[in-house]
């Protein structure tokens, strides 16, 4: 008797092993799908984060560049004025010394006429 449990020992264990490659292969291709679907799964929300990440910073730029842009239309404006009171400026003082001649004038000719009168 304890001859039959020991080859039916050996043949339950040659069973064993060569059920275990099997179920090692298969065990192999199951855990390499579901790696594979890990892997796929990752590299998915990988690219949707990167162009969530693209479009922030896109969105980032775009603001930036719509405040850079304001504030330089605002350093325009502020020039622009400052021109334009510049040229008013100018204007008046144009105006000023013409008015200046004029009252140059007419006080040379009073003059004149008073000197000639009094002669």
């Amino acid at each position: 008797m304890s001859i039959v449990p020991e080859e039916e020992k050996k043949s339950v264990s040659r069973d064993q092993a060569e059920a275990e490659p099997k179920l090692s292969s298969q065990m192999k291709r199951i855990l390499f799908t579901q790696i594979w679907f890990l892997v796929d799964e990752m590299e998915s929300e990988h690219e949707n984060e990167r162009q969530c990440f693209v479009e922030l910073l896109q969105r980032s730029l775009g603001e930036s560049f719509e405040e850079e842009k304001e504030t330089l239309f605002a350093q325009y404006e502020q020039t622009r004025q400052k021109e334009k009171s510049v040229a008013d400026k100018i204007a008046q003082l144009e105006e000023y010394m013409t008015k200046k001649e004029e009252d140059d004038a007419d006080f040379n000719t009073s003059l004149y006429t008073l000197i000639s009168y009094l002669q």
